[in-house]
This record gives structure tokens, sequence and C-alpha cells, in this order.
């Protein structure tokens, strides 16, 4: 079977599922199962070929390089070589101790999506309902950037798996309402995700504050106490990386500095946030093509839909997932401006 009919009785198998699907709930038993899988194939019938042909550019060259020597090389100097937080690399070492060829780099990628794509779908059942389900899942699963990822020997997937780890751990942790003993087995996932993030990108810590300031937002403050703790015993870990998150800091900073405002960075923030919607270029031309300007005015109709099918499917209610979210992004959104 060639890729173009895996993609045609993929997508038909979604749709039939949309389509036969009456009573609002999308996701259940084995059509949630198959929905899965799906997307997880039709994510791969792309990914895997372009990992297979597909050359290496600057970056990835310089993480092969890191990881080509064994663990305890990159162990020890994957800090100063990268100059970024190392977990990736460690990890990635290990994985080519099996094969060190580019494929096989990208195949850790590819996983840390797939298993993205799983934990995102379980995700999105806990904050929408009904029809929203399938179409941001899909989205997600299919969206230019996560394939981008996938194809990259770089952090990216691998941290966008946590992220969506973290949340989904966070929210059952600080938010639901659930059982105190389920509660008390996401506990050190939790812990070990934060330290993990962090150990992957220093600002993954941005994140990790954002659900701090949430929980206060929302005066839950038991779960504010709770929290506080974990992220106390996660700094206590991270206490090590703090003399190489100094000196990466400081090289960073090394040069001429360009034009800083408060302006200049929502416009860095708005042009990253277009990527994500719908990607093409991340730094527009002062001289806008025709077809990013039809991108821009998508992307804004896509946005002012996002937020009335989310209100619509939420009951119309602000409710404390969305004050959450909202915090949790303002907070990064802050960090990254100041």
């Amino acid at each position: 079977m060639n890729l173009t009919k895996i993609h045609a009785f993929s997508i038909k198998e979604i749709v039939s599922m949309y389509e036969n699907d009456k009573s609002g709930g999308v996701f259940s038993g084995v059509h949630d199962f198959r929905f899965t899988i799906l997307l997880i194939i039709l994510h791969l019938s792309v990914t895997l070929p372009l990992a297979y042909f597909l050359n290496i550019w600057t970056d990835e060259g310089a993480t092969l390089n890191t990881t080509q020597n064994g663990f305890f090389h990159a162990l020890q100097n994957a800090g100063t070589e990268e100059r970024q937080a190392p977990l990736y690399f460690w990890l990635l070492s290990l994985w080519r101790e099996v094969n060190g060829g580019i494929f096989f780099a990208r195949i850790f990628s590819i996983g840390c999506s797939v298993l993205a794509i799983k934990f995102f779908i379980d995700l999105t059942r806990k904050l929408l309902t009904g029809k929203a389900v399938f179409f941001v899942s899909t989205f997600f699963a299919l969206h230019p950037f996560l394939i981008w990822t996938s194809l990259e020997i770089r952090a990216y997937s691998f941290l966008i798996l946590l992220s969506i780890l973290f949340l989904r751990f966070y929210f059952e942790l600080s938010i639901d309402e659930v059982a105190p003993e389920s509660k008390k087995r996401s506990f050190p996932f939790l812990l070990m995700i934060a330290l993990a993030g962090v150990y992957t990108n220093y600002y993954f810590g941005f994140l990790l504050v954002g659900g701090f300031a949430a929980l206060l937002i929302l005066r839950r403050w038991e779960a504010a106490k709770n929290y506080f703790v974990q992220m106390l015993i996660a700094g206590i870990f991270v206490i090590p990386l703090m003399w190489s998150i100094k000196s990466q800091l400081e090289f960073g900073t090394v040069g001429f500095p360009g034009e800083s405002s408060a302006a200049v960075g929502i416009g860095i923030i708005w042009n990253h946030l277009l990527t994500f919607i719908l990607p093409t270029e991340i730094f527009p031309s002062d001289d806008i093509s025709l077809f990013s300007s039809v991108r821009l005015w998508l992307a804004r109709f896509s946005l002012l839909f996002a937020v009335a099918l989310f209100i619509k499917d939420r009951g119309k209610k602000i409710d404390d997932v969305i004050v959450g979210l909202a915090t949790i992004w303002c907070v990064i959104a802050a960090f990254l401006l100041f």
C-alpha cells in the first residue's frame, strides 16, 4: 500500500468516525483508540520517509557531534558544547549506542512526537468535549510545526512531549476534582516532568511559574502549597545547573544588543504565534507578499473562531480550566517580554 492510499484510508476513517457520531461524544472506547492510531499513522506516513531522505543542517550536525562518543562524553560535555540544558543530549547519546545513523537519531524525535499526539488527545479530552476534540487533536497531530520537530535531531519534540505531560498531571493534581489516591500517584510524575523539563530547556521554568500563578489566581491555596513544595524539591535538584545557566545566559548577551522594547517583543511573540497557527515564515519581510497577507488574516479569523469554539464548548462559562490556561500563557509571555 503506497503513501497516497494510506493517507486516503486514514482520512476516510477519521471522517467516518466523525460523521457517524450523532451523540456528540466523539471519542470513547474503541473509537478513541482507533482515532489515536489513525492520527499516529498519518503522522508517521509523512515523517518516516522524510526522516530517511532528508539531509542534516548545522544544528543537527552539532547534536550528532555531541552525542557520537557515548553517554559519558555527553554527560561531561553536552552543557559546554551545546550551551544549553543537557538532558536531551544525554538521552540521545544512550539512544545512539544502539545505532549511530542519522535516520535512527531522528526516530527518537519521531517517537517523542507520537507519544505527544497520544497524550495531547488525552489532555484535550479533559479540557474539551464533543467535536472540538476531533478538530483540535487532528490539527495538532498533522500540524507542520510538529512534523518539522519530528524531523529535527534537536530537543524540540522532546520538549513538546514534556510540556503536554506537565499540563496533564498539573490539571489532574491541581485543577481536576479527582480522588486523593489518584493525586498521590500523580505527585512524583509531576515532579519528575518538571525536573526533566528544566534539564531540557531552562525556559521550561516559565511554565512552572505560570502553573503556580494560576493556582494563586484561582485561590486554590492548598493546591498552591503542595505545588510550591514540589517545585521547591525540583529547585534543589536544579542547583547543579545554576553555574551552567549563569554562564550560558552571559554567553547569550555577548555582542551588541538589538532593539529592545515591549512593542518589538509583542511583535516577535505574535510572529511565533502565527507560526504555530499557520506556518510559513517566522519573521516575514517588510515587503509582505500576498500569501503572507492571506495567512495573516486567516490566522486572525482562526484565533477568533478558536476562542468562540472554546467558549461555546465550555457552556459559555469562564471556568477554572480557562483561567488556568490563560494565566499560564500570560506568565510565559511576560517572561519572554521582560
